[in-house]
């Protein structure tokens, strides 16, 4: 069997192509495992494709989506602890691929977490441009080769102008703006979870988030775990 995504562009019907036998299915519950950046922002995509669907019949009937994680908005995982720097560049100042349009999606998923009045909102940018020192000569070309060909979005600075601004030794650098910026990323998942829940009532749906145990790997809870359902596999897989 194989699945292929239909032609709506909810993608909320699926087809299981099986030879010549093609029948459609109707998603009504979606599972999300993980509610960090990645999670987050599939469940807001997934819920604005749906508002943007109103007025498709095969839209309406109460999406519910789950989130599980193992601890709360914004307290758990990589994501929790990110430097949440946004820019569509490479160490070494090339523009990586589809950096711009990553950008721009980015800006309009910070700005939906910050465009409700909670604490979430002013906590949630940290700064709206950022700075790369150059750490080499071979990096100081690379960083002024960026400035010269993306001047909407760095600007080098001199080691005189670095010196003057944050009193520092350096090779010079460049900073980065116009979309680029520093994001405390827990913030910036709460304020984006807010939104999702705004999303979901918006088309009579429901998102929850899910609090799951997850053993670490290699400890002898989770050895345990696993054994237990190597042993229960007939109760676990039962219909």
């Amino acid at each position: 069997k194989k699945w292929r995504q239909s032609g709506n562009a909810l993608s909320r019907c699926l087809s299981i192509q099986n030879d010549d036998d093609v029948y459609h299915r109707s998603i009504k519950s979606v599972a999300i495992v993980g509610g960090g950046l990645a999670g987050l922002s599939t469940a807001y995509h997934l819920l604005d494709i749906i508002a943007g669907n109103k007025n498709d019949e095969d839209v309406l009937g109460g999406m519910q989506i789950t989130v599980y994680d193992k601890a709360n908005v914004g307290e758990g995982g990589a994501s929790s602890v990110a430097g949440g720097l946004i820019h569509p560049f490479s160490p070494r100042g090339k523009l990586i691929h589809f950096g711009l349009p990553a950008l721009d999606h980015s800006n309009h998923l910070i700005q939906m977490a910050t465009k409700h009045n909670t604490p979430h909102h002013n906590q949630c940018i940290v700064r709206p441009h950022l700075y790369r020192v150059a750490l080499n000569a071979k990096n100081v070309n690379q960083l002024q080769h960026t400035a010269q060909n993306y001047p909407d979005l760095a600007s080098w600075m001199s080691k005189e102008e670095m010196h003057d601004k944050f009193g520092i030794d350096s090779l010079g650098g460049i900073e980065l703006g116009n979309g680029c910026k520093v994001i405390h990323v827990p913030s910036y998942l709460r304020g984006l979870w807010e939104e999702c829940q705004v999303k979901a009532r918006e088309v009579d749906g429901l998102i929850k988030w899910e609090l799951i145990n997850i053993p670490s790997c290699g400890t002898e809870a989770a050895r345990d775990s696993q054994q237990h359902r190597e042993d229960s596999s007939a109760t676990v897989w039962k219909d």
